[in-house]
């Protein structure tokens, strides 16, 4: 564990649900995740290495005033009323130089590149938005929305029936993201102009329009739905889906809305600015969510 003077404390453990206990028994339950990684640790020359989870955090500055700047007002979504929180004052100590810079100012209101610019913005209005499954919203009705560690594990406890493992044999990844994911996985990418193979698994960059050679080249595969938003992606949904993985942040919303209607597997998912695919667990699905929502 690593504490640094900017009051965030580093945990890391062999799952994050172990490391969040770590982090909520250290710093309380109301503690800010500010970065979640999965990280290699030890080994020889590259092998042997152990995975740990990495969260990054840091408490709530409870003696920020609570006379000065109003709250954002209440809102109430599904008849649940949740207050919004504010971190104006946290954000003011965190952006104030020791002394006057000899440059020019940065513009009020433009926060540095590295700085994080508020509070999650949890709400059950952020998550309607998005158009999140009821399973999802259900678990965080009645939640504060400043208690970020509990969103997560509510969030992560609802989803955990849609995380779990993927069914036996091989499969074809397909949509028109599909070869991405592939790719970021390691997978075969095979394009509906190439000869597909007669086994083994492999993802398929297809549209709508390529459902026929899909089915033709199957087998005895199953498919795994790779969403990415667009809508015409639904258009090759079959019996022979029982997975779906998502692609970007477009992505998670009509990925989470699937497994809860359709009751598939939630495969894998990937992050659209960096490129990082994941196997869907509940924690890492909880935190896509939370990058979704974004910040104040």
């Amino acid at each position: 564990m690593q504490q640094s003077h900017t009051d965030t404390l580093t945990v890391e453990a062999g799952t994050a649900e172990q490391a969040l206990e770590e982090i909520s028994a250290r710093l309380g339950p109301n503690a800010e995740i500010v970065d979640a990684r999965k990280v290699q640790k030890g080994g020889i020359a590259g092998f042997f290495a152990k995975e740990l989870v990495q969260i990054t955090a840091r408490p709530r500055h409870l003696e920020v005033p609570t006379g000065g700047e109003a709250r954002a007002p209440f809102e109430r979504v599904l008849e649940a009323a949740l207050a919004r929180d504010g971190e104006e004052a946290l954000g003011a100590v965190m952006s104030a130089p020791a002394e006057p810079p000899a440059a020019p100012p940065q513009v009020a209101g433009t926060p540095a590149p590295w700085r994080l610019s508020g509070s999650v913005d949890w709400s059950v209005a952020a998550l309607s938005r998005h158009d999140l499954p009821w399973p999802i919203i259900d678990a965080v009705m009645d939640l504060d929305p400043r208690d970020d560690l509990g969103w997560i594990a509510a969030i992560a406890g609802a989803v955990a029936p849609w995380c779990r493992p993927l069914p036996a044999g091989a499969s074809i990844m397909v949509g028109p993201s599909a070869g991405r994911l592939g790719r970021a996985l390691g997978a075969e990418v095979v394009d509906p102009t190439m000869m597909a193979p007669y086994s083994g698994s492999f993802a398929a960059p297809v549209s709508v329009s390529d459902r026929d050679w899909v089915y033709t080249v199957r087998g005895e595969r199953w498919l795994n739905l790779v969403v990415d938003g667009r809508p015409s992606t639904l258009g090759l949904l079959g019996d022979e889906v029982l997975a779906v993985s998502w692609v970007g942040s477009k992505g998670i919303g009509p990925a989470l809305r699937l497994a809860s209607s359709m009751g598939l597997v939630l495969g894998y998912g990937m992050d659209g600015r960096h490129g990082a695919a994941y196997r869907a667990t509940p924690i890492d699905v909880a935190l896509a969510v939370r990058d979704l929502v974004g910040r104040r």
